[in-house]
């Protein structure tokens, strides 16, 4: 008689184990992604991506939401090379997404590739629309670009007229 109840015994335990380790990794994915998103709004952004990269390894479901939201903690990190690559698999799926073109721009303007982002800037324009904090947005984001290659200048002394071209153009201002 003992031997049938302990192989009963052994079925629930493995039966309730596989249902508590799903249980386990579906929770254990929405914990690293509420701690990334905490140590973003931290500005611990090596942790961010670090804790969003568990959450992505538990649930790859996971990868294609958050392309945005990495290539945000990639570029804060001082990591734009990397954050440009999340960036556009973001826009690839959400195309005329306005928060992905800045953070591109952004992140290429960051990075040192100051004609893509300028390229980036002004395609993100037109899908800015009628609303000024978008717009403002897209002139903020475009004289961050310049102020970049402003203080690169200082170091590197690009050609001057350019950057002053860029500048006082003023490309994206609210109209």
């Amino acid at each position: 008689m003992k031997q049938p109840l302990g192989i009963i015994a052994i079925a629930l335990s493995l039966l309730t184990g596989a249902a508590l380790s799903s249980y386990a990794q579906t929770y254990s994915a929405e914990a690293c992604l509420d701690s990334a998103r905490v140590a973003a709004a931290a500005d611990r952004h090596a942790d961010a991506i670090r804790w969003y990269h568990r959450a992505i390894a538990r649930d790859s479901a996971l990868a294609s939401q958050l392309n945005l939201e990495l290539g945000h903690q990639y570029t804060w990190a001082d990591k734009p090379d990397s954050a440009i690559g999340f960036y556009r698999a973001h826009l690839a799926a959400h195309p005329d997404d306005i928060d992905g073109e800045i953070g591109l721009g952004r992140a290429q303007a960051w990075a040192g590739h100051l004609k893509d982002a300028i390229a980036t800037y002004r395609a993100a324009l037109p899908h800015a629309g009628d609303r000024e904090d978008r717009c403002a947005s897209v002139w903020r984001a475009r004289r961050a670009g310049a102020m970049i290659m402003k203080r690169r200048s200082a170091i590197t002394k690009p050609c001057s007229r350019t950057i002053r071209r860029i500048s006082t153009r003023g490309w994206g201002r609210p109209r």
